[in-house]
């Protein structure tokens, strides 16, 4: 597959689009699929299914995905981010007789999605590691006393005494 994800899509769902015209003029023959598959860098297996996708005949499986729950998100609190130890932990729960632990990529890739960089390194490293990783505006360099920045202003109140307007400030 080449680096351009679109362009790929949109040259194998042309492809698709043609092969599904021939076959409703004749039956597809293994060397149309092959050279669709050629052309695509695909296997032809993979061609034919998703020239029975497109007819309807086949519905793409479907796949659930490990995700990160909050006791999941606990024990790497406790285990301060390390993916590894939690990962044995769960090993150890199913060996006892818990539910089936998820492989360590698996629960490496759903870690990952889930959390950020910065949570991350808020966990293995505290709060100033994962101030590392927050957005802050930064001006761009320029001459001495070029910019000056304020945090409070003082503002003049008029206020009603006795029926007449006094201010200060």
């Amino acid at each position: 597959m080449s680096a351009d994800g679109g362009g790929q899509r949109a040259l194998r769902d042309a492809a698709v689009r043609r092969l599904v015209e021939i076959s409703d003029e004749r039956p597809l023959t293994r060397s149309d699929v092959r050279l669709a598959a050629q052309g695509l860098g695909v296997s032809e297996r993979s061609v034919w299914r998703w020239v029975a996708q497109a007819k309807g005949r086949v519905q793409p499986v479907g796949r659930s995905r490990f995700t990160v729950d909050a006791a999941l998100r606990q024990r790497l609190a406790f285990w301060r981010g390390n993916v590894a130890a939690v990962h044995r932990e769960l090993v150890q729960a199913a060996a006892d007789g818990g539910p089936p632990a998820p492989s360590f990529a698996t629960l490496h890739r759903a870690v990952n999605r889930a959390l950020s960089a910065g949570e991350l390194a808020g966990l293995r490293k505290g709060e100033f590691a994962a101030r590392a990783h927050d957005v802050y505006g930064q001006r761009p360099p320029g001459h001495r006393n070029q910019a000056w920045e304020s945090d409070h202003v003082e503002a003049s109140v008029e206020v009603d005494v006795d029926g007449r307007l006094s201010s200060r400030g």
